[in-house]
C-alpha cells in the first residue's frame, strides 16, 4: 500500500465516519486539488481525481510521496481548524458585506444572513470540532509511527527492485559509469 492509498483511505473514512461536518468530501477534494495545482477544478472535485493528480505528481513529475501526502494532511487539518480559529473574522466580514450590500441596494443581503445564522450558531462550532477531532484520529491512525515505517520500508522495497532491473539492463560498456550519467543516458 503505498503512502497515496493510505491518504485517500483516510479521506473517504473521514466523510463515512463524520457525519455532522460542515464541508462535504467534494469541497476537501476541490480545496487539495487547488493545493496541488489541479486544473479544471470544476470537473475534478471528487476523490477518483484528486488520486489521479497524486499519482500523476509521485509517477510523471517525481514528486516524492511522502512529502506530498504529509503536505495534504498539514493543509486539509489547517483548513479544518480554521473554520474555528478564523469564526470571529468571517462573523465580521460577513456582518459587513451584509451591511454594505444593504446600504447600496436597499435590502438585506440573503446569504449573507443565512451566512451569519449559521456561523453563529453554537452547532456551528460542535460540526467544527467533531470535524477535526474525526480527522486527528484517522490520521493518527493511519499514519502512526509505526505505519509510516512501514510504508517508508515498501517504498524503499519497491525502489530498490527498480534499481536492480534498470542495472540488469545496463550493456557492460556502462557499468563503469556514475549513476548520474546512467540515468542521464537511459532516462530519455
Amino acid at each position: 500500500m503505498s503512502w497515496i492509498d493510505v491518504f485517500i483511505g483516510a479521506l473517504k473514512e473521514w466523510d463515512e465516519t463524520c457525519k455532522n461536518k460542515r464541508i462535504k468530501i467534494e469541497d476537501a477534494c476541490f480545496f487539495l486539488g487547488t493545493v496541488i495545482g489541479q486544473k479544471d477544478i470544476k470537473n475534478n472535485m471528487n476523490i477518483q481525481s484528486l488520486e489521479k493528480r497524486l499519482k500523476y505528481l509521485v509517477y510523471q513529475e517525481s514528486f516524492v510521496e511522502e512529502f506530498l501526502v504529509n503536505s495534504l494532511i498539514n493543509e486539509m487539518s489547517h483548513h479544518l481548524s480554521n473554520e474555528i480559529c478564523h469564526l470571529g473574522e468571517a462573523i465580521i466580514n460577513n456582518e459587513s458585506l451584509g451591511k454594505r450590500y444593504e446600504e447600496e441596494h436597499g435590502e438585506p443581503f440573503p446569504l449573507t444572513k443565512n451566512m451569519l445564522e449559521e456561523i453563529k450558531d453554537l452547532s456551528y462550532i460542535y460540526k467544527a470540532e467533531e470535524s477535526i477531532d474525526v480527522w486527528n484520529e484517522i490520521i493518527q491512525r493511519e499514519f502512526s509511527l509505526r505505519r509510516r515505517r512501514t510504508l517508508k520500508k515498501e517504498e524503499f522495497l519497491k525502489e530498490k527492485e527498480n534499481l536492480q532491473n534498470f542495472f540488469k539492463q545496463i550493456p557492460e560498456d556502462d557499468k563503469g559509469k556514475s549513476i548520474g550519467e546512467l540515468f542521464d543516458k537511459y532516462r530519455k
